[in-house]
């Protein structure tokens, strides 16, 4: 069959309105390699611009049609699952094809556009010869902002010439390795030590080579040009060090245990779904490692994990079983180590990936079974750019290689529980824990009472109490509190104005440490005030609590405990989760933290955990603020106990006579479910609707919600549920003002090209309207 000569390549740029395939032609030689899926290199509009081959043809009704420039990849990254799946995404999400296609790439492999100016002729613009005064080539990264336009000029009267190319971000990683060719008479003990270590140990790296002989590079470099000593470079895939040694216990497991094993793995050769519902501690993870045994004879498997802190522990349990064969992948890796992950993922080396929700696009040929632990987190949820839901993308991967997900909680979301309760889903339960521990005790505090009693900490009596006993016992405790930073906002006393930010409608947030204001939306930063911004005045106080706030209020009271933190502020740096928990786990007594702590964490010593402010959330405007708040608390408690000791649970509320925090302290999932799922019902919700978010923003308010009535009446016709407009919240986020339409709908695929129509129809000018399928807060 003769090669086709055109292809339809997608442009590499996120926007809708170039979401579509553009002609190129495929040179003579390249015809035999170019083939669906290949990223390449094309002409775009005056410039180079990166592609992704959609299909090849042997025709083309475009005139002038121009050739490809070059070919990225010597392999397609994408195959026909990947290509299909993105634009299933792209469809329900009312997003470019593009953005998705990217989403399943490392970000090592996106291509930066490095543009460099050459000088043509000496006779430069003033404003230019600074930058050529010494040189020809210089960087466009080196050009201050106001003098582009000058160059941009330059280049149009061909005083200066552009070049373009497009580099990868990271590369393989490769080290030389050395071998002894012949053994012949030479000058220097250097170089015969060289030579005397090669015929003893065999080929070495080159580094290697030069610790132990002592020689240096050039001597090393003197044998090569004589021949007697060849180097070659070599692929080295990234180490990713862990404190945490391979677990690889063996573990017996219960009966129940057993029979869930025997039910799933009787189904690993066709697509089911199954729940398993295990309280906190029933041993869910063996479960996942018995599975994964039998699920390698068929395909690799995926297991989805919600937050990177619970990474070390279970990674260290699944590779002492499995060894090299396990990988991860999350965004506390670096670049390179993504990278080097996700091609052994790509070559087979490694045929079991653990991870966050980016995992779930691993690159596996052939699957065998996917895991989702912690199903009900929120964590699994992507909002910015490429939106998405890795159980969602985890569900279609699944019916299209035809093997079983497992989905796995303590707290099930309710959406699966539905499904379970009316058959879709095969539910599994398992109602004690594992290895004989005792749920923990659980009550609630009225922080009412204890304020009337004149005590004004952040805690109770009986928390302190508790506390002081488990460090006397040298045993551990788990605070969480569910905010980040000192204060939750900063109060003028006088004047009674909050600190807001510039950019948003939101209070700053107060970082004792860093003696600064942030805005956890934009990020904007700016110091602490002594004096109030509006009125002058000194009366400043700082209003709420915070997680670093609790940490310095802890410290002062136990000042001989070991107190720590672990939130996003104390974890920034590369490996800091893992490193911060170990050191808990090994020499902590205290630990506070946010909801990063409260899930799949085992930590033996932990006999107490206490939750302040555990009514926080609870009013928020939020359809799911109680089924976050219950998953939350019941998770977190699920930390307490775990081995022989029966552990404590102290929650902390002013509405401690909440319908949820006595369905926490009830530990009975069942009755909570009934609560819920009735109220869903009533309020037309998930899962018996599908709620999506347009939010329509505009640097004049009135304009956004002008524009917002209008695409409202515009929806209608089509016979839609649309509720609002509406202040989104915040209403102002980044300069930005913002007015937001709810639309209820069942998920019927005729919905979204009306969606995507109304999107597209109302972005323009100064107008942005996006959309969401999964909207939180309204």
């Amino acid at each position: 069959m003769k090669p086709h000569a055109y292809a339809e390549v997608i442009i590499d740029i996120e926007h809708a309105t170039l979401d579509k395939p553009f002609d190129y032609k495929i040179p003579g030689p390249w015809q035999p390699i170019i083939t669906r899926g290949m990223r390449v290199e094309v002409p775009f509009n005056h410039q180079v611009r990166a592609g992704v081959v959609i299909q090849t043809k042997a025709s083309s009704t475009v005139q002038n049609i121009k050739p490809i420039r070059a070919i990225r990849d010597i392999e397609p990254y994408y195959n026909d699952e990947r290509l299909e799946l993105a634009s299933s995404l792209a469809f329900r999400h009312v997003r470019p094809r593009m953005a998705y296609l990217n989403a399943m790439l490392p970000s090592a492999l996106s291509l930066k556009r490095d543009v460099k100016y050459v000088k043509r002729v000496d006779d430069l613009p003033e404003t230019l010869k600074p930058y050529f005064e010494h040189v020809s080539t210089i960087d466009k990264k080196t050009i201050a902002h106001r003098d582009l336009q000058a160059f941009k000029d330059a280049e149009n009267k061909n005083l200066i010439k552009s070049t373009l190319t497009l580099k990868q971000t990271a590369r393989k990683k490769t080290h030389k390795r050395i071998t002894l060719l012949e053994d012949r008479p030479v000058k220097g003990s250097k170089q015969r030590a060289i030579i005397d270590y090669l015929k003893t140990h065999g080929p070495a790296l080159k580094r290697t080579l030069l610790r132990e002989t002592g020689a240096a590079a050039s001597t090393l470099k003197r044998l090569e040009d004589q021949g007697i000593v060849h180097g070659a470079q070599e692929e080295q895939y990234r180490h990713i060090e862990s404190v945490y040694a391979d677990n690889a216990k063996v573990v017996d497991h219960t009966e129940d245990q057993r029979a869930i094993i025997d039910t799933i793995a009787s189904s690993l050769k066709h697509y089911s779904e199954h729940l398993i519902h295990g309280v906190t501690s029933s041993g869910k993870t063996e479960i996942y490692i018995a599975l994964t045994k039998a699920a390698l004879a068929h395909g690799a498997v995926i297991i989805l994990i919600p937050e990177i802190a619970i990474t070390p522990q279970i990674l260290a349990r699944f590779k002492g079983v499995f060894k090299e064969r396990v990988g991860v992948y999350h965004s506390a890796l670096s670049p390179g180590e993504q990278y080097d992950q996700w091609r052994q993922a790509l070559r087979g080396e490694k045929d079991i990936l653990i991870g966050a929700r980016s995992a779930i696009f691993a690159p596996f040929e052939t699957l065998g079974l996917i895991i989702i632990d912690e199903e009900q987190s929120d964590a699994y949820i992507q909002r910015e750019q490429a939106e998405y839901d890795a159980r969602e993308v985890a569900r279609i991967r699944a019916a299209t290689h035809q093997v079983p997900l497992v989905h796995g909680s303590a707290t099930p979301s309710v959406e699966t529980y539905y499904k379970a309760k009316e058959g879709r889903i095969h539910l599994h339960i398992l109602k004690d824990r594992a290895l004989g521990a005792k749920p923990p005790r659980i009550q609630r505090v009225d922080m009412k009472k204890e304020f009337k009693s004149g005590n004004a900490s952040i805690l109770s009596g009986t928390l302190k109490d508790a506390i002081e006993t488990r460090l006397k016992r040298g045993e551990q405790t788990l605070l969480l509190i569910n905010r980040r930073g000192h204060a939750n906002f900063v109060l003028c006393r006088d004047c009674g104005k909050r600190i807001i930010c510039p950019h948003c409608d939101v209070s700053l947030t107060y970082h004792h440490h860093k003696r600064v204001m942030k805005c956890h939306y934009c990020g904007h930063e700016e110091a602490a005030p002594s004096r109030c911004p509006a009125c002058e005045s000194k009366h400043i106080r700082y209003m709420g609590l915070g997680s670093e706030k609790a940490e310095s209020q802890v410290k002062t009271l136990f000042p001989s405990a070991n107190v720590m933190r672990l939130d996003r502020d104390t974890t920034k740096k590369k490996g800091s989760h893992e490193a911060l928990l170990y050191q808990f786990e090994t020499t902590g007594d205290i630990l506070i933290g946010t909801q990063m702590i409260a899930k799949g964490l085992d930590f033996p010593r932990v006999t107490l955990v206490g939750v302040l402010s555990a009514d926080m959330a609870l009013f928020v405007p939020d359809f799911y603020a109680e089924s976050e708040t219950f998953s939350l608390l019941s998770q977190i408690a699920g930390r307490s106990g775990r081995r022989d000791k029966q552990g404590e649970v102290i929650i902390q509320a002013y509405d401690a006579s909440h319908d949820v925090l006595k369905a926490v302290e009830d530990s009975h999932y069942p009755s909570f479910y009934a609560r819920e799922i009735a109220f869903r019902k009533a309020a037309r919700v998930e899962p018996f609707n599908q709620l999506t978010l347009i939010v329509v923003s505009d640097v004049s308010y009135d304009a956004a919600y002008h524009q917002a009535l209008t695409l409202k009446r515009t929806l209608n016709h089509g016979s839609l549920d649309v509720l609002g407009p509406s202040d989104a919240r915040p209403v102002k986020r980044r300069d930005q003002w913002r007015v937001q339409l709810l639309i209820r709908h069942h998920g019927q695929p005729s919905i979204y090209p009306k969606l995507s129509d109304a999107v597209h129809a109302f972005s323009k000018g100064k107008t942005h309207v996006t959309l969401t399928q999964y909207p939180r807060i309204f």
